[in-house]
C-alpha cells in the first residue's frame, strides 16, 4: 500500500488514545463516540482498527481522517507521507473509496430530497382534505387517497434505519422513472 505507512498502534498511541494488548489484537475506547467499554479493536498484523460500537475503520490514513475531519492528502501529509509513495495497488483502493463515498453521499442526498418531496405531497393532501366542502371536492382529490398510504410507507422507510429497504426503494422508483 504505502510504503513509509507509520504503524497503526503508535499513531493511534500518539493520538492519545490508549491500546491494552489482548492476545494478537489491542483494544481501546473509541475516540470517534463516548463510551465505557472498549470497544475499538486494533489489529496491529493488518494495521486496520474497527470500532464494534460506531462501526469506523480503516487504516492509519482512514484514522487520521476521521479524528481530524481531514481529506485524504491533508491526512497524508499530517503522518509525513507523500502521494508518491503509493504504490498501485493503494491508488486504485483510494479511487475506489472515493468513489465508494460518493455513491453513498449521492445516496444518502437522494433519501433526503425524497423524504422532503413526500412529505410536501402529503403535507399538501391533508391541505386540501380540510377545504373540502362537497362531494365534488372529495372527488377531485380522491385519486390521491391511494397515493397517501403509499407515500407514508415510504417515508417510513426512509427515515428508517434499514438501508436495505431504502435502497430497495430507489431501484423502484428509478426503476418507474
Amino acid at each position: 500500500m504505502i510504503e513509509q505507512k507509520p504503524d497503526i498502534v503508535s499513531s493511534l498511541q500518539a493520538e492519545g488514545v490508549y491500546l491494552k494488548q489482548r492476545g494478537r489484537s489491542f483494544w481501546g475506547l473509541c475516540p470517534f463516540h463516548s463510551e465505557k467499554t472498549a470497544s475499538l479493536k486494533v489489529d496491529n498484523d493488518r494495521q486496520t482498527f474497527y470500532c464494534f460500537g460506531c462501526g469506523a475503520h480503516g487504516d492509519v490514513i482512514d484514522f487520521q481522517m476521521r479524528r481530524h475531519s481531514i481529506d485524504f492528502n491533508e491526512a497524508l501529509s499530517y503522518l509525513g507521507l507523500t502521494p508518491s509513495s503509493l504504490d498501485a495497488g493503494a491508488r486504485q483502493r483510494i479511487e475506489r473509496e472515493k468513489r465508494k463515498r460518493q455513491a453513498i453521499a449521492a445516496f444518502r442526498a437522494w433519501c433526503a430530497d425524497e423524504y422532503n418531496e413526500l412529505a410536501d405531497l402529503y403535507r399538501k393532501l391533508q391541505q386540501a382534505k380540510t377545504f373540502c366542502k362537497s362531494w365534488a371536492d372529495v372527488e377531485r382529490i380522491a385519486v390521491f387517497y391511494h397515493d397517501e398510504s403509499i407515500w407514508q410507507l415510504h417515508m417510513e422507510i426512509l427515515t428508517g434505519r434499514d438501508d436495505q429497504a431504502k435502497f430497495g426503494l430507489y431501484q423502484v422508483t428509478r426503476n418507474a422513472a
